[in-house]
């Protein structure tokens, strides 16, 4: 198994198992992922609304992060862990970045 595969150097890829799905996600979902990836870790719920959604209202942009999560979560199935207070990829998935030029085997901090 592949898994997930994500590119930043040039135009952002991300494949999983071999496949191209940034087309599939949306783009908030896309750029979340891409700050995931870069920063290597999980991060605080709180921030990303912020980041993503900052001219919004933090009620609004809240909201827009639920879906946008929601919407990644069907294409990425397991590869992306939540809970209440970190956004960040699953400790079961494989995952790889350019960035870092090896396999992550992530743990639910990553």
């Amino acid at each position: 198994m592949q898994g997930l595969v994500i590119h930043l150097l040039g135009r952002p890829r991300i494949e999983l198992d071999g496949e191209p799905i940034a087309g599939r996600l949306p783009a908030k979902g896309l750029a979340m992922l891409c700050y995931l990836a870069a920063l290597g870790t999980a991060q605080p719920r709180t921030t990303i609304p912020s980041l993503l959604w900052g001219a919004l209202p933090p009620r609004v942009a809240r909201a827009n992060l639920r879906l946008a999560l929601t919407r990644t979560g069907r294409v990425l199935g397991d590869a992306l862990e939540t809970d209440g207070a970190t956004i960040g990829f699953s400790g079961r998935a494989r995952v790889t970045v350019d960035l870092s030029g090896r396999p992550n085997q992530t743990n639910s901090a990553c």
